[in-house]
C-alpha cells in the first residue's frame, strides 16, 4: 500500500544504465497482469541502445513541441496554474534529456485479423445484425479493446519500478506518430503501440512522493459531493 500511495510520475532521470536483469523483472511483473479473455496479446520492447534512443528523442521532441503548442492555444489559462507550470517544467526537462534516458519500454499489442470471407461476414450480419457488426469491425473499437488489455500490465510495471527504487513515467507522445515510433522500437507490422509507454531510470533527485488529490466521495445524492481536503503541495519530478 505504501508503494501505491507514493506513486507519481518522475521525469528527471539519471543517465546511468539500469541493469538488464532489473528491466527484465519489470517486464515480468507486467506480464502478471490480467488481459481480456486471458488473450495476452501484448509484447514489450525494451530499448537501451543509445543510437536508437537518440532517434526516439528526436521524434519525441518534435511531437512534444507541437502537442504543447496546441495545448497552450486550447487552454492558455491552465498554464498559469502553479501546479501545471511545475509539471510542464519537468516535461520540458525530460524532452531536452530524452537521449540520456536509460530505458524505454514500448508496450505493443496484436491487432486482430479482420475476416475477409464474404460468406462468414454475411453469416455474422445475420447473427448479430449489421449495426452491431459495424461496431465490432470498427478500427477505433479494435484499438481501444486491444490497447486497454495492456494497461494493467503498464500499471504493474510502474509499481514494480517504484518498488525497485526506479523512477518512471508514462508518455503519449508516440501515439501521435505511431508508425515512426514503431519503426524505431521494432513492433511487428500488425501490432499497435499503446498510448502509454514507460520511460525508466533512477531518480535524479529525491523529492516528496505522495498522492496529489484527495478522494472525493459521491454521497448518493445527485449533484452533491463531499468536499475534498486541500491538495497538499507536491514535488514535481
Amino acid at each position: 500500500m505504501e508503494v501505491l500511495r507514493t506513486m507519481r510520475a518522475m521525469r528527471r532521470l539519471k543517465p546511468g544504465p539500469v541493469p538488464r536483469d532489473l528491466l527484465e523483472r519489470l517486464v515480468e511483473a507486467a506480464t502478471w497482469a490480467p488481459s481480456a479473455s486471458n488473450g495476452q496479446q501484448y509484447s514489450y520492447v525494451v530499448v537501451t541502445d543509445r543510437a536508437q534512443m537518440a532517434r526516439l528523442g528526436v521524434l519525441s521532441r518534435d511531437v512534444q513541441t507541437k502537442y504543447l503548442a496546441a495545448g497552450a492555444r486550447l487552454d492558455a489559462e491552465a498554464l498559469v496554474d502553479p501546479g501545471t507550470a511545475a509539471m510542464l517544467e519537468t516535461v520540458r526537462y525530460q524532452g531536452e534529456h530524452r537521449d540520456e534516458t536509460p530505458a524505454v519500454i514500448a508496450v505493443c499489442y496484436a491487432r486482430s485479423e479482420v475476416p475477409r470471407d464474404l460468406r462468414l461476414i454475411a453469416d455474422l450480419a445475420r447473427a448479430v445484425g449489421p449495426r452491431f457488426l459495424r461496431r465490432l469491425a470498427s478500427p477505433a473499437a479494435a484499438i481501444v479493446a486491444g490497447a486497454s488489455s495492456s494497461y494493467p500490465g503498464v500499471q504493474n510495471l510502474l509499481i514494480a519500478a517504484r518498488a525497485s527504487g526506479l523512477a518512471a513515467n508514462i508518455t503519449v507522445w508516440h501515439f501521435f506518430a505511431e508508425n515512426e515510433f514503431k519503426r524505431s522500437w521494432a513492433c511487428r507490422s500488425r501490432s499497435g503501440s499503446t498510448p502509454w509507454s514507460p520511460w525508466a531510470g533512477r531518480p535524479e533527485t529525491s523529492g516528496r512522493y505522495g498522492a496529489g488529490r484527495s478522494l472525493t466521495w459521491c454521497t448518493g445524492t445527485a449533484g452533491r459531493r463531499r468536499k475534498p481536503r486541500a491538495e497538499p503541495p507536491r514535488h514535481h519530478g
